[in-house]
């Protein structure tokens, strides 16, 4: 556990596992992205570290729809909102193994409802903090990064690791909406990018060029 600001954790994942992010808010404490069904334990467990429980948890905000960042959002469902691209919820929804690459991987997974779609500009209130949705199709055509403006945090999922890696363009993803949306990121003002997977970046510059 890594607390990158006030009441901001990192979880690091266990591969191929996501990372998790935790925001601890006045109004509601946040999830970004849940990691691997089979990490769940370990999950939870980082949480207890944390004086939290499951049902503690009342959002989680999901990046994209692969396996390895939404695996674990089941056990959440029942108590807690599950918000992601009105993109990615679809194929959620739908159960497409496919794109989820939970059938290509041959990794178990069960199934939960997204309750919220969200949409570009969307804006996740905290009380202490907002976090803005922003639309970040390449890697799939339903990521999307979230930005922290008062810490200067961008949780990017997929979309862009430390020292400016890109992800692999996956199904449903497309090279010209990528550099897209790279572009739009580079016009924040950033001070730590907070990806799905590696390391945290204290140099945004160099990354987001």
């Amino acid at each position: 556990i890594i607390e990158l600001a006030p009441n901001v954790y990192l979880f690091r994942g266990e591969k191929p596992g996501s990372h998790v992010y935790l925001i601890k808010g006045d109004t509601k404490n946040v999830l970004i992205d849940t990691g691997m069904t089979g990490n769940f334990p370990l999950l939870k467990n980082r949480l207890s570290e944390l004086g939290l429980r499951v049902r503690d948890i009342s959002l989680i905000v999901l990046t994209h729809e692969h396996f390895d960042h939404i695996g674990a959002t089941a056990f959440f469902h029942q108590t807690a909102i599950v918000a992601a691209h009105s993109l990615a919820a679809n194929k959620v929804e739908l159960q497409d193994e496919f794109v989820t690459f939970n059938k290509y991987r041959n990794k178990p997974s069960r199934p939960f409802r997204v309750d919220m779609w969200l949409e570009d500009s969307s804006i996740v209130d905290l009380g202490n903090r907002a976090l803005q949705v922003i639309h970040s199709p390449g890697h799939t055509s339903g990521c999307i990064c979230l930005y922290e403006p008062r810490e200067g945090l961008l949780f990017t999922g997929d979309t862009v690791f430390a020292g400016g890696t890109l992800s692999e363009i996956a199904v449903g993803g497309n090279v010209s909406d990528y550099r897209h949306s790279i572009q739009r990121l580079s016009h924040l003002k950033v001070d730590m990018i907070c990806p799905g997977h590696g390391k945290v970046s204290t140099t945004p510059n160099d990354d987001l060029p």
